[in-house]
């Protein structure tokens, strides 16, 4: 919709031209004490404003980052229960044999870091 000259885009408007009442006086006011502003007042918004985007961009960048973290960690512990449980089935069929043929248990054993013996 166009109001006053400013293209204004309202999605779920479940009762059509109310919401565009509403904009529209929200405009006019804020037009209003726009203009009533001294150009200290204004350079004070625009840098808390500034200061606000630049606080969600820090934000979703350190999201973004443990996010990242999170999902790295994830495929490691991941691939380290599937080398477990690959270890058990051959720690099983090893035990049938009587331990006679071990050396693919012996390589899955190697594939294991150090820090899971301490843990």
């Amino acid at each position: 919709m166009d109001i006053d000259g400013i293209k204004v885009m309202v999605t779920g408007d479940p009762y059509p031209g109310e919401i565009e009442g509403y904009v529209r006086r929200g405009l006019r006011e804020h037009g209003k004490r726009f203009m009533r502003m001294t150009k200290a007042e204004m350079l004070s918004t625009i840098g808390q404003c500034l200061g606000i985007l630049i606080a969600f961009l820090d934000l979703r960048q350190s999201y973004d980052y443990l996010k990242a973290t999170m999902d790295i960690l994830k495929d490691e512990n991941t691939a380290l229960l599937n080398v477990i449980k690959q270890i058990e089935q051959e720690y099983e069929d090893a035990d049938k044999t009587c331990f006679n043929d071990t050396r693919m248990f012996d390589r899955l054993l190697g594939q294991i870091p150090d820090r899971i013996w301490v843990e």
